[in-house]
């Protein structure tokens, strides 16, 4: 359960922004891509927020999608 809470909240710290939102709360996607294995994570849903889990020692980047239609 410690690795756990200490990968999410790596990644979380990396990142340096609020957990992942639901796409169908506005008009942008927001998603977190592990670059090591070039595959998007899984968001887990936590108290009305969406987390992700991550590997220490990963490289992360955030992906944002225009889902307006502008």
């Amino acid at each position: 359960m410690y690795r756990l809470i200490a990968s999410v909240l790596s990644v979380v710290a990396l990142c340096g922004f609020s957990p992942v939102r639901p796409a169908y709360e506005g008009p942008v996607l927001l998603s977190v891509i592990d670059r090591d294995r070039d595959t998007e994570l899984e968001t887990h849903p936590y108290r009305g927020q969406q987390w992700v889990a991550g590997e220490p020692g990963h490289r992360y980047s955030v992906r944002m999608e225009n889902r307006s239609g502008q």
